[in-house]
Order: structure tokens, then sequence, then C-alpha cells
């Protein structure tokens, strides 16, 4: 189940080593079920039984999914959300504004930007990387600043080809593939892109993803242009029989691409929530803490807003 099943998982969500996760804190529902059931094939027959026995008795049985889940993207890019946010927000919006330092004031906090402007603010939300938080805070705390570089992060190269379709003999029916470690592949897996959402390329054409990388191999994001397109189509000959070349490829490297929930991510976030404690007004939230998804930013990011409400009606 390691190898086949979790290890694929966590390489291609987490790009991360199998080993070194927090089943708990990156799969919390598989975590749940290995707790209930004493394994997660137990789980897996044993739930299988169950909806047998209740279908057979008529009754309506939930998808282990949930209902009706689509993949879903933004036509333009994901910079439409945080273009939408900026025109639906009743405020000044500050660009090319980084944040270098956050200090405490009477009343909220001070925000140094690298630009040599300083903004006073009631409430502080940071919602970017834990590296880069943990620079801001640095001189505001003893522990959260390390209990934030604590959290590692794994380098990824993606890599984009184009494809006329007629050139390509698989059906692409569906989304792509992981592959597991022990094949031993430079790959992570491929993303069909043109199959999950179709406005990615003109009538005709195929758009793969590829991701190499990750936290068990490092040291891919320091290979030439060359060597990782090589390394690439190779996996997908091998994987996918194609042979042609492609009509264009773009590389994407990412030195720090997706934070690693390592054992004893749990134990960090108390760790930081508790000393958050000391801090009215600071918040902190994005994907190093609850979840590396779209959707789990969204979560998390509404339970942060609404835990500001909570705070501006004391």
């Amino acid at each position: 189940a390691l190898n086949k099943l979790i290890a694929p998982m966590v390489s291609g969500i987490f790009a991360g080593d199998p080993e070194t996760m927090s089943l708990k804190s990156c799969f919390p529902r598989i975590h749940q079920l290995e707790q209930e059931y004493g394994g997660l094939l137990k789980a897996m027959i044993k739930l299988a039984k169950e909806k047998k026995e209740q279908r057979k008795q008529g009754k309506e049985v939930a998808s282990a999914a949930g209902p009706g889940g689509v993949l879903t993207s933004f036509s333009d890019g994901i910079q439409e959300l945080t273009d939408s946010v900026a025109a639906a927000f009743n405020g000044k919006v500050e660009c090319d504004a980084a944040v270098t330092r956050i200090d405490r004031k009477q009343g909220g906090y001070d925000l140094n930007l690298e630009n040599g402007k300083t903004f006073e603010a009631q409430i502080v939300i940071g919602a970017v990387p834990a590296h880069a938080l943990s620079q801001m805070v640095d001189s505001l705390d003893d522990e959260i600043p390390d209990l934030l570089r604590d959290i590692p992060y794994a380098p990824m190269n993606v890599i984009c080809f184009g494809y006329e379709r007629e050139k390509i003999g698989h059906d692409l029916n569906g989304f792509g593939y992981l592959i597991p470690r022990r094949e031993g592949c430079s790959t992570l897996g491929t993303l069909w892109d043109s199959s999950i959402f179709p406005h990615r390329a003109p009538e005709g054409k195929v758009l793969l993803r590829s991701m190499m990388g990750g936290a068990t191999n490092p040291t891919a994001i320091d290979l030439s242009d060359r060597a990782v397109q090589q390394r690439t189509q190779a996996d997908l000959k091998a994987s996918m029989g194609i042979t042609a070349e492609p009509d264009f490829v773009r590389i994407f490297r990412h030195p720090r691409a997706i934070p690693q929930y390592t054992v004893g991510h749990a134990r960090r976030l108390a760790a930081i929530n508790d000393r958050l404690q000391h801090y009215p007004g600071l918040f902190l939230t994005g994907n190093a803490f609850y979840g590396v998804g779209l959707n789990d930013c969204v979560n998390a990011s509404n339970q942060v807003v609404e835990r500001v409400m909570k705070f501006l009606a004391r």
C-alpha cells in the first residue's frame, strides 16, 4: 500500500518523501481510517463490504470522494484569482512592496516595506510562504521564526510539452498518471492538461505537464534544460510510447515549490498557534499549514476571516 498507493500520492501532491511525511497532516482521512480499522487495506475491504451490504438493503450509498467533485481552473491562469480579489477590494493595493519586518506597536503593528515605506495596521494576515514569514517576524518573537523555518520546502521542475494530437498514440482519456518511485523514472508523473482543461490547447493539439524533482530527488532542480527535457521525454516514451518530438517545450523551475508536512507538523502548528496568542491581531495562513491545494487555502482563509471578525467584534 505504501509503495503503490501512498508513495505516488505523496509525490504527486506534495512532491514529498513518504518516509518523512506526516500521514495525519497530509491525508487526515486516510489516517482516520487506519486508526479505526487497523490499516488502510483493512479499511478499504471493510468499507467495500459495508457498502455492498447497504446496497442489498436498498440504502443510498455515499461516494467516498463526496458529491460530484470536478477539477476546475482559471481560463487565464491563477492570476485571474488575485486580479479579481484586487478588483473587489475596497481599499488600496500596494504592489511590488515586499514586507521586510513586522514590528509590534501600541494597538497594532508596523509593516516595514522593502521600498522604504511603513504601514500601520491593527490586523496583519500573513499569507506568504513560511520561509518568507519567518524573515518578517524574525525580530518580533523568539520562537515563531524558528518554527516557521522548520517547515521545509521541496524543489520542483515543471516541464510542459506541446504535441500534435495525431502524434500521440495514447487516447489520453483521464487526468494523467503518477509514477511509483521504485519504477526508477526521473519524473514523478504527468498531467494530461488538455484532457483535463481543453481550453489549454488549440484544436488538434495536446498539452502535457510533467513534474520532476521533489524531496526524493532535490538535485533535479540543478540539471540543465537539455538534461531535464531528455529525461522527461524518456519517461514519456516508457510510460506512453511517445517517440515524436514536441512542437514546443517550456521548463519552469521552483526551488521552493511545495511545503513539506513532515512528521511533527501538527506539533509545530500547535506551537505556532500558542505563540500567536501573545500577538493579538496577527494571523497566519497559506499552504504551509493546513493543506497545499487551492481549495485548502480558500478554506483556511475563510476560517482566518471568521477569527478576524471575532477579533474586531470584541
